[in-house]
């Protein structure tokens, strides 16, 4: 470890420093969501378990040190999307859910029509407002 550059001083700050990052994460990602009706200790312990299963990852498969955890500008979509437009939380993650998972399958052709029809709901909904 010394011999890569790294100090005692430099692990101990870079370790505070990633784990008072994490635990505002945990934090905030359940108070925006909970705005939106989830229930804020299973968004809570949902955020956790993210975060430490894609830690562990990152760290065992690809040996790389860095911290994972939810993305926080996904959050204030699903908030805009569940509370700004009318829609409950469940009809929200779906919109989300439904494109990622064409993604992820490797069917991009498919997700696109479904982020289209969400973008023009979003412009419907602030043109007529």
């Amino acid at each position: 470890m010394i011999g890569a550059g790294a100090s005692l001083r430099r692990e101990v700050i870079g370790g505070l420093t990633t784990f008072l990052t994490m635990t505002c994460i945990v934090i905030v990602n359940p108070a925006v969501l909970s705005q939106a009706g989830m229930d804020f200790g299973a968004v809570m312990t949902a955020t956790c378990i993210a975060a430490a299963v894609a830690t562990a990852v990152i760290g065992l498969a690809a040996n790389y040190p860095i911290a994972m955890a939810p993305a926080m500008g996904e959050n204030f979509f699903f908030l805009t999307v569940a509370v700004a437009m009318g829609h409950g939380w469940r009809i929200a993650l779906g919109f989300i859910a439904h494109p990622l998972v064409k993604l992820l399958a490797g069917r991009g052709r498919e997700a696109a029509p479904v982020a289209s029809v969400l973008a023009v709901l979003f412009v419907l909904r602030y043109a007529l407002l």
